[in-house]
């Protein structure tokens, strides 16, 4: 807001042309000091730097992939978002049958399983071992352990970032689990089931001259640590100082601070999966597991890693890992299942994958998503409704709710969970009646309306899955809406004055 005001000169809310370009071009130093912020803001300072990398190894980077997932190029709500035709009259990517009133994807060729099947990836991060970690004093201030994957096409990333959950155990920190060894102690199943993911891969040209791989970070969280002391006796401020030139240094400080206090992402290692489209074993059933080396550095140049940092007590404890390790050496490398279309995944899921946009990585257990938003586009705007009787007054609050879901791991993995929860309490008749399973996933999809407006969900979103949120939402999610809304006060105290989306949303059932 206070960057808008001063590029706006004119105090109209509009910016043009002439005033952006007189933003750039003027001396104030206000104005100089917002640009370069701008420029400026997400590259670290060298304080910064050696702050975070101070007695860390020496193969240790900043995480591309997380940069990536924190710039939010790559919105899966954008891909999945209906097209309207060039007419504005009809929708472009999917068709209803006028008898039975079912939807489909309007390009069948590109959806069909035969035409699909090539193309189709299901991953499995299985394991990982060699993981090296900074000294045992630094290696206190993690706070999260988690795998990033990412699809890259012709050396350039093509899709959305995932973070897959790691589970360790302090006598063996080098090795990180994955799936049903996760959050043991407060199990959550589509939080065991993150580590499985798959893709429609589309790439630009294909053959030999596209280059397809999976790119592989693992990556630790650091709790910044505030070295600075407070200055004792500062001297009085000078009367040359000027007040814009006190609040300039003033915001700078702030700005200071809160770097400071920011928790980094690092990458302790990482690796690759070149995938090869023409392979014809994986249009049937088929799954191969590979075992991918780890290394430092960055993708555009890597470098070892140094045995000495990977650390592994074998005083405390012994297994036959550890024994095999004491033999052959220690060896860091990673375990990634590769699987076809067909190898694993169940019926409905081979259904529902037609609705997945191409180059968007989706954890298995969420397939079931993509559809649904259709299904709650096609039950506001198609079933049911005469041509040119839209109410545009109003927005589909359903589809909104389901697109800020979906572009944030946390908000889905409880979604998933309370869905997964619901069908299980379903007969058999009911899960076969599209209407009853739309209208019970709207009325729970409604239960994350404050999470819509709430601060901490804005304010802080986390691209990689947490404990503490998770809980977090659960809890907002089993409240009451209408009781969250109005500050827990009785709902009869407070009319709706406004509300942008359909009164009869806020009507209990």
């Amino acid at each position: 807001e206070q960057m808008w005001h001063v590029i706006d000169r004119s105090g109209d809310g509009r910016i043009d042309l002439d005033e952006f370009v007189q933003f750039l071009s003027t001396d104030d130093k206000q104005a100089y000091w917002l640009l370069k912020k701008m420029i400026r803001g997400s590259i670290p300072t060298p304080l910064q730097y050696l702050r975070t990398f101070q007695g860390l190894p020496s193969h240790f980077r900043e995480s591309q992939l997380w940069q990536i997932a924190q710039r939010n190029s790559f919105k899966i709500g954008e891909r999945l978002q209906t097209v309207i035709s060039a007419d504005g009259m009809r929708v472009a990517n999917i068709v209803m049958d006028p008898q039975t009133k079912c939807i489909a994807p309007k390009n069948m060729n590109r959806s069909s399983h035969a035409d699909r099947s090539g193309h189709v990836r299901v991953f499995k991060v299985m394991e990982a071992s060699g993981i090296a970690l900074p000294a045992p004093a630094i290696a206190e201030r993690i706070v999260n352990r988690f795998v990033c994957v990412c699809l890259y096409v012709n050396g350039k990333a093509a899709s959305n970032v995932v973070s897959i959950p790691v589970e360790w155990r302090s006598n063996e920190e080098d090795q990180w689990r994955f799936g049903s060894e996760v959050w043991r102690e407060n199990p959550l199943r589509t939080v065991t089931e993150w580590n499985e993911f798959c893709v429609v891969i589309e790439a630009d040209g294909s053959g030999t001259d596209c280059c397809v791989e999976l790119m592989i970070e693992l990556c630790v969280e650091l709790e910044a640590k505030n070295t600075r002391a407070p200055m004792q006796n500062q001297p009085p401020l000078s009367p040359l100082l000027s007040p814009q030139r006190m609040v300039l240094q003033s915001g700078k400080a702030d700005d200071d601070k809160s770097a400071t206090n920011k928790a980094s992402t690092v990458s302790c290692g990482w690796s690759k999966l070149s995938i090869d489209l023409q392979n014809a074993r994986f249009t049937n059933s088929h799954c191969d597991t590979h075992k991918l080396p780890v290394f430092g550095g960055t993708f555009a140049s890597e470098s070892e890693i140094e045995k000495e940092n990977i650390r592994n007590d074998r005083k405390n404890s012994m297994s036959f890992r550890k024994i095999r390790q004491s033999l052959l050496g220690i060896e860091s490398f990673i375990k990634i299942q590769e699987q076809s279309l067909h190898f694993n995944l169940s019926a409905s899921k081979k259904e529902e994958l037609r609705w997945i946009p191409p180059n968007v990585l989706t954890v298995t257990s969420t397939i079931c998503v993509y559809k649904l938003y259709y299904e709650l586009f096609a039950d506001f705007w198609l079933r049911d409704r005469p041509i040119f009787e839209f109410q545009f007054s109003k927005q589909n609050l359903y589809n909104s709710l389901l697109l800020f879901v979906i572009d944030r791991p946390n908000l889905l993995c409880v979604l998933m969970e309370q869905w997964t929860l619901k069908l299980e309490t379903f007969w058999r008749t009911q899960k076969k009646n599209a209407s009853f399973v739309s209208n019970e996933f709207k009325t729970l999809l409604k239960q994350f309306l404050p999470l819509l407006i709430h601060q901490k969900i804005i304010k802080e979103p986390l691209i990689a899955l947490n404990k503490e949120r998770i809980q977090f939402i659960t809890q907002m999610v089993k409240g009451n809406v209408k009781q969250i809304l109005n500050g827990n006060k009785p709902t009869s105290s407070i009319p709706l004055v406004f509300t942008p989306f359909s009164t009869d949303l806020f009507v209990s059932s």
